[in-house]
């Protein structure tokens, strides 16, 4: 099987791109995907580069579901990339491959990468203490519920909460913990009507914040400025090779 992973800007603007074969990358050139190309949805239609620009959730499209035909030969799982702290859209990682060697393990391989790329932005931009953040990183390791780490100016969430929580509710959770214990527990109403629990610890001067929602049947799907494109590059070979090319070493183009 031969992938390519493409990474888009904010603006859907291709930025970087790398491939498991140079045959695959030709390929893609011939789809219109080059370096430097605009994908939106009016002019490529439903997509896996444009749609989560516009929904903030991941996409998987296959063959026929693609409005284009040049497109109806490819599958594609599309993720994007928000980022934890200011919540601002910074772009989308897209896995492409001809339909016959589409995978179910394209979701998880991109969702990995995603999550690699959030823990980079985390890296470089936040100012929380270290005890807070080994906290937080601990608590998102052993559960798929809503994780938040909650600061005086800012707020990291785990990919769970970035898809259940709407932007209010953010605001209606720091309401909510700042009359709460240290460490102790609470209960917030969101705007979507769901209940949820919160379990609040104090490691430092920030907070984690463990939530546990009323409703245990609602799905939650995980989704996540790239911040350098070198640091995208190596993700991006570690992507081909995590989704098993099987052609050696990624070709960048």
């Amino acid at each position: 099987m031969a992938f390519g992973a493409l990474l888009v800007d904010a603006r859907g603007e291709i930025r970087d791109r790398c491939f498991g074969t140079p045959k695959t990358a030709a390929y893609v050139d011939r789809l219109g995907g080059s370096p430097g190309v605009r994908i939106t949805e009016e002019a490529w239609g439903t997509n896996a580069l444009a749609t989560p620009i516009e929904t903030r959730h991941p996409i998987f499209i296959s063959g026929e579901e693609h409005y284009l035909e040049i497109l109806k030969s490819v599958s594609c799982f599309g993720m994007p990339i928000v980022h934890p702290l200011t919540r601002r859209l910074e772009g989308v990682l897209d896995l492409i491959c001809r339909t016959k060697d589409a995978s179910p393990l394209m979701r998880p391989v991109v969702a990995t990468a995603v999550r690699d790329i959030l823990d980079r932005l985390v890296q470089e931009s936040a100012e929380i203490t270290s005890s807070a953040f080994n906290a937080f990183r601990k608590a998102c390791a052993s559960t798929t519920s809503p994780i938040l780490l909650v600061d005086q100016d800012e707020m990291y969430c785990n990919i769970y909460a970035s898809d259940a929580f709407t932007s209010p509710d953010y605001n209606l959770v720091r309401e909510a913990i700042a009359s709460a214990p240290a460490n102790g527990t609470c209960e917030v109403t969101l705007s979507s009507g769901l209940k949820a629990s919160l379990r609040v610890t104090t490691p430092g001067r920030e907070q984690v914040v463990s939530v546990s929602l009323a409703d245990r049947d609602r799905k939650v799907i995980p989704r996540r400025r790239p911040t350098d494109v070198s640091i995208h590059g190596q993700l991006l070979d570690t992507l081909l090779a995590e989704a098993g090319s099987g052609e050696g070493r990624a070709d960048r183009r």
